[in-house]
């Protein structure tokens, strides 16, 4: 899209790589929030932020970052090439993987939310994972599985009954974002909504297209409205 501000730098990222359980390098950048955004008595928090298959990492930071919007409300975060993709792409690309291989990009959200634990002195329930699109199935089992997470945001998901059925025995705090017009995400996301805590939430909108997608589509098509990352951040921050 013409005008759409191009990706530049941070100073403060920091390229990380990192193995998942089974071996598979994953590389990502790490933003740790400004000095100005913590307070010194509240705990911290973080969130790995998940790209579907068509998408590398940088789609969370055209324009005005997600990542920035997290930074300047003191919450940490990693955003990652999933296996088969970017700098993740050896040993095989995505299209070369099976289904079975694709399904473990869980092991690749539960490694870097580990990194982000490690890296920001995170306790595991003030992680949120947000993710989008195909990989929201692979991001949600993470989030569910093994140590504790405290909230899940899903841009135009993708699921399956087992995925919804374990997030209903969770009841993890859920966000949801989908247009209108993407029929599946938005039944999708419906039943995510349903199946989540108390204090989810389901946001639906009109021509904003599918996944991380929509941030951009949000700054052209509706200038006036709140951007979806700082709905996001704010959504995360009173959740986490």
């Amino acid at each position: 899209m013409s005008g759409l501000a191009p990706i530049m730098p941070n100073e403060g990222d920091e390229h990380v790589t990192f193995e998942a359980a089974d071996g598979w390098r994953i590389s990502g950048v790490l933003r740790l929030p400004v000095a100005a955004a913590l307070e010194t008595d509240a705990p911290a928090m973080g969130a790995v932020l998940v790209p579907g298959s068509h998408h590398e990492r940088d789609t969370f930071v055209y324009g005005r970052g997600l990542p920035d919007a997290l930074a300047e409300r003191g919450i940490a975060s990693i955003r990652i090439d999933i296996r088969g993709r970017g700098e993740s792409r050896s040993p095989r690309s995505w299209r070369q993987l099976s289904t079975l291989e694709r399904r473990r990009v869980a092991d690749d959200v539960a490694a870097a939310a580990d990194v982000l634990r490690a890296r920001a002195g995170i306790d595991d329930a003030s992680i949120a994972i947000i993710c989008e699109q195909d990989t929201a199935r692979a991001a949600a089992l993470a989030a569910v599985r093994g140590p504790l997470v405290g909230a899940l945001v899903m841009l135009s998901p993708r699921l399956d009954k087992s995925t919804l059925a374990a997030l209903a025995n969770r009841r993890l705090p859920t966000y949801a974002m989908v247009s209108k017009e993407d029929r599946r995400a938005l039944r999708d996301a419906t039943r995510a909504y349903l199946a989540g805590a108390d204090s989810s939430e389901l946001q639906v909108f009109s021509g904003l297209g599918f996944g991380a997608t929509m941030f951009m589509s949000r700054a052209f098509e509706q200038p006036d409205e709140v951007p979806l990352q700082e709905m996001i951040g704010d959504w995360v921050q009173r959740t986490l």
